[in-house]
C-alpha cells in the first residue's frame, strides 16, 4: 500500500486505522480526501475553520514534507557541517593574520 498516505505518512499496514477528525487521506498522486467528523474533533485535530480551511495544497505540502524528511535532515546536517568547517577556517585565517 505504498500509494496511501494518512496525514502525509505512508500507510504500510493492512491493520485497521482509526481515522480522527480532519485526517487527510491521500490515495495515489492526486486523490486527497479530508475526513470530517466535527463531533469527534479534539485539541489534537488539525483545525479546519471557515477562516482557515484545510486546503488541497496544505495536504500536498504535508505529503511532500513527509516524503522528503530524510533528505531534508541530510541537507541540514551537511549545511551545519559546512558552516562549522567554514567558521573554523575563518578562525584559523584570522589567527594567522593577527
Amino acid at each position: 500500500m505504498p500509494n496511501i498516505k494518512i496525514n502525509g505518512f505512508k500507510f504500510e499496514s493492512m491493520e485497521p486505522k482509526q481515522l480522527e477528525a480532519n485526517d487527510r487521506i491521500c490515495i495515489g498522486p492526486s486523490a486527497i480526501f479530508l475526513f470530517k467528523n466535527r463531533s469527534k474533533e479534539t485539541a489534537d485535530s488539525k483545525p479546519d475553520t471557515e477562516e482557515n480551511p484545510i486546503l488541497f495544497d496544505d495536504a500536498c505540502d504535508e505529503v511532500y514534507e513527509a516524503e522528503n524528511a530524510e533528505e531534508k535532515k541530510i541537507q541540514d546536517e551537511t549545511k551545519a557541517k559546512l558552516k562549522a568547517d567554514a567558521d573554523a577556517t575563518m578562525k584559523a585565517l584570522n589567527e594567522k593574520i593577527d
